[in-house]
């Protein structure tokens, strides 16, 4: 899978964390429930970003930190910060970003930035793997103008259930061997090196048991001319039917 790199437009990956880390941080537009719109200084620049307090914020540096140990570039870039005395995360965050409801509604044409097949696909096994909970229309954004598939929105995921949810069950995915490769390498000392001051050690070795699941419900290999994805039932939004389109050429 050639990486997508939600961040690519913001620099080094290392230099971007240490500026989430310690950079100055202003309001940047309106709150909601879990998230507070920020804008951090990033030399003369601010770069947005959105912080989170709530239940599971932790899941979202998870969520990145394993995205990048994957190798797939679809989560954005994120660290543990306190803002104003609440311990938290901050990621970065993009004001441009267009829902898969809006795409739906708008019947917009987005090209496929997976040179391994279809990234919807990749999105189920990251999905499968850490058990997101909340993937919806709503969840499921795309940058602009690129229109690159950008997840976020991890609070509840990464439970202890060793399964693999429902829907996701239900679904047709190919796994690309590159992939398959480095979901294999995963053992519990490795997630710990990795994932050990955020996760319980409970919830790495679910972590493991649903990565065992995913190689026996989906083969490896190269998708067909065209991957269909089933359709599924998001919550909250009303039914989903992801977009399905040939390897090389515009989805819609």
């Amino acid at each position: 899978h050639e990486k997508q790199n939600v961040a690519a437009t913001h620099g080094d990956v290392d230099q971007l964390q240490q500026t989430l880390t310690s950079g100055a941080l202003t309001e940047n537009g309106q709150a909601d429930r879990s998230y507070r719109l920020l804008a951090v200084s990033a030399g003369d620049d601010e770069l947005p970003v959105r912080f989170t307090s709530s239940r599971g914020h932790e899941h979202e540096i998870a969520a990145y930190r394993l995205d990048r140990e994957l190798g797939l570039g679809m989560v954005p870039p994120g660290v543990l910060r306190s803002v104003d005395g609440k311990s938290g995360a901050l990621t970065v965050w993009s004001e441009t970003l267009v829902t898969e409801t809006e795409r739906i509604d708008t019947d917009f044409e987005r090209p496929n930035w997976c040179a391994a097949g279809n990234d919807y696909q990749l999105m189920y096994v990251f999905d499968a793997l850490i058990r997101n909970r909340n993937r919806t229309t709503d969840t499921i954004r795309y940058t602009q103008p690129q229109k690159r598939l950008w997840l976020a929105d991890h609070l509840a995921s990464f439970g202890t259930e060793p399964r693999v949810s429902d829907y996701l069950r239900r679904t047709e995915v190919v796994v690309p061997p590159t992939l398959a490769d480095r979901l294999a390498s995963l053992d519990e000392r490795r997630l710990k090196a990795l994932l050990g001051d955020l996760l319980s050690g409970r919830q790495i070795r679910a972590i493991l048991k649903r990565r065992d699941e995913i190689f026996e419900l989906w083969p490896t290999g190269a998708p067909g001319n065209r991957a269909t994805i089933a359709a599924r039932e998001p919550r909250n939004t009303g039914r989903w039917t992801p977009p399905t389109f040939a390897n090389d050429s515009a989805a819609r």
